[in-house]
């Protein structure tokens, strides 16, 4: 290196100018940062934005920023996000990426600064086991955190002032509490659940959640009823101790949904035709959508078609088809 004149020039990274012109503060304290292509699929772009305690940047939005915007629209990020061209050029564009529409540059970013860490999936009264010490602040954090939350702890194991509850097998409270229908966030190993609750395994629709957590809520699983609620714990337990939600049920690793567990105020008319539907676009076969009332806009890539139909009403269907009812009615009493 002393053969050559070294002159360092300062400068910043293209997303931290983007942040700079559009006032956008992304993280505090140790809240974390990743900055993600727009070209990865939405299933892969939704497990990465499940992290609750980060900020993101999306690059290379070029032809992708109409999926882009259906997506964090779908996950609940797009109020805050902002698009940003060629930030610092005096021909510069910075707006709300809610009210974009068409096709963006393709080195246009779009930010995500993080949101307040709060669980904004919750189920309610989930019982979380913790088996030792090292998993107690954890435990203390997730209880906090779920409304009507009830922690376990093994007697022996555990100080009895710092739980609700005491316990002293593992495997028959995991049993009362799955037949009882209880959501469960235990932490501890996996297989310490599964052979708890092997024999126990019938009609996966009547399942209750169950996800397993490391010990520091840094790598959290649903092994049981994820489309049952246990996806939707896992990522609220993401958000709450800022852990990764490793979601593997296909039609949300892949497409980014679940179309047996739509969006809130959403139903199902029947719940059983939705993994034919899911296998069918797994396959790269095109699937019909009929929308006769609501806002479906989360449903992407689908054709024209009646295997998945969207109405308030109640209707009789041929065998395969999915119906979905939107939120658009509503019941007043008064004068």
């Amino acid at each position: 290196a002393s053969e050559y004149e070294i002159q360092v020039i300062p400068g910043v990274t293209s997303v931290s100018a983007s942040a700079a012109v559009a006032g956008a503060g992304l993280v505090r304290g140790d809240q974390t940062f990743q900055v993600l292509p727009a070209t990865l699929s939405d299933g892969a772009l939704a497990a990465r934005l499940a992290d609750g305690n980060g900020a993101f940047a999306i690059l290379k939005m070029g032809r992708h920023a109409g999926r882009i915007k259906t997506l964090l629209a779908r996950l609940g990020r797009l109020d805050n996000a902002m698009l940003v061209e060629k930030a610092t050029w005096a021909d510069q564009r910075v707006m709300p990426f809610r009210d974009f529409e068409g096709e963006a540059a393709y080195f246009a970013q779009v930010l995500l600064p993080a949101r307040a860490q709060e669980a904004t999936l919750v189920l309610n009264g989930v019982a979380v086991l913790c088996l030792n010490t090292a998993a107690l602040a954890t435990a203390k954090m997730i209880r906090a955190a779920l409304p009507n939350a009830t922690l376990y702890g093994l007697k022996g194991r555990v100080d009895e002032k710092a739980v609700d509850r005491l316990f002293d097998n593992v495997t028959d409270t995991l049993r009362h509490l799955f037949e009882a229908g209880t959501p469960i966030a235990a932490i501890m190993a996996s297989g310490i659940v599964i052979r708890a609750l092997a024999p126990l395994l019938g009609e996966k629709r009547a399942e209750p959640p169950v996800v397993a957590l490391s010990p520091d809520g840094a790598h959290i699983v649903p092994l049981l009823g994820g489309h049952g609620g246990a996806n939707r714990l896992a990522q609220s337990l993401s958000q709450i101790t800022g852990g990764f939600a490793a979601i593997t049920t296909a039609g949300d690793n892949a497409l980014g949904l679940a179309l047996d567990e739509p969006p809130a105020e959403w139903s199902v008319s029947n719940a059983q035709n939705a993994k034919a539907i899911v296998a069918k676009r797994l396959s790269g076969e095109n699937v019909g959508l009929s929308v006769e009332s609501g806002d479906a806009s989360w449903l992407t890539g689908f054709s024209a078609g009646d295997d998945v139909v969207v109405t308030h009403r109640r209707i009789d269907v041929p065998g395969k088809t999915l119906v979905l009812h939107p939120p658009t009615l509503a019941l007043g009493v008064g004068c």
